[in-house]
């Protein structure tokens, strides 16, 4: 059976990029995306994955608070933090020593790499990809 994954980002070309990435791997499944921490929520209850990939800066619901009520709701899944340097999470202090060590064991963090500049064209928002 394959992995099956989670992809929740509210940006649809980073969604699309780790799907890409994420499907070019043998036995690995996107069972779904979310764009918003309540919709990740919702859908790990339904899919049960075996892997979220959480964005932190999510509408809604940050990713710390949905992190926590997937750990709840879909106890077996594991949960990848993707963040970029740089970002900013406003988290109020009742979030600090959110995580007890039984979450911990199920919480993994990624770091992405500061993107370089390119000397490409910049593309208009809402244009189409066809790359």
């Amino acid at each position: 059976m394959p992995l099956q994954i989670l992809i929740v980002d509210d940006h649809a070309v980073v969604r699309r990029g780790v799907r890409s990435l994420l499907e070019s791997q043998p036995d690995w499944e996107i069972a779904g995306e979310a764009t918003t921490g309540r919709e990740a929520v919702e859908l790990a209850k339904q899919l049960q994955p075996d892997i979220v990939v959480m964005d932190l800066s999510l509408p809604e619901l940050s990713g710390l608070d949905a992190t926590r009520h997937i750990l709840k709701e879909s106890p077996r899944s594991e949960i990848v933090v993707d963040y970029a340097p740089g970002e900013v999470l406003d988290v109020p202090p009742t979030h600090h020593g959110a995580f007890d060590r039984s979450d911990s064991a199920a919480l993994t963090t990624r770091r992405r790499e500061p993107r370089e500049k390119s000397s490409a064209p910049a593309v208009p928002a809402g244009a189409a990809c066809n790359g």
